[in-house]
């Protein structure tokens, strides 16, 4: 009776896994790599009111723009991003969130009721792709 030994994996699953791993490795690569766009269009909302569009690809110069809301609260806008410098809220949590640049980035000032999302040129309103 002859026994035939059993390999754990042939060689085109070796050439697979190796094609499937070559490819998994090009998209991280082009996530991480590429270099963020700083397109993106800035919506600033009041309670459920947008009260403003920004493009940010448009805007050639740093500038301040005060939002009258239940607390007044401050953005500064410049080439390619938006961020919240001043509010009136006791935490400022806001402010402390940082420069928002790419498409699905978001900061609040709950308080204030102020809200800025940045949304794609291409795709504004659309959160996730559905398969």
């Amino acid at each position: 009776m002859e026994q035939t030994q059993r390999r754990f994996f042939a060689k085109r699953d070796l050439v697979v896994i190796l094609v499937l791993l070559l490819v998994a490795g090009g998209i991280a690569c082009f996530k991480l790599f590429a270099v963020p766009s700083g397109g993106g269009i800035a919506q600033v909302y009041v309670g459920n009111t947008l009260t403003r569009e920004i493009d940010l690809s448009r805007v050639t110069q740093t500038e301040i723009v005060e939002i009258d809301a239940r607390l007044r609260v401050k953005l500064e806008v410049s080439p390619g991003a938006i961020r919240f410098i001043e509010s009136e809220c006791p935490d400022k949590l806001c402010v402390k969130t940082g420069t928002l640049k790419n498409p699905g980035e978001y900061a609040a000032c709950l308080p204030a009721g102020v809200a800025v999302k940045i949304v794609s040129k291409t795709g504004a309103g659309v959160d996730a792709v559905a398969g």
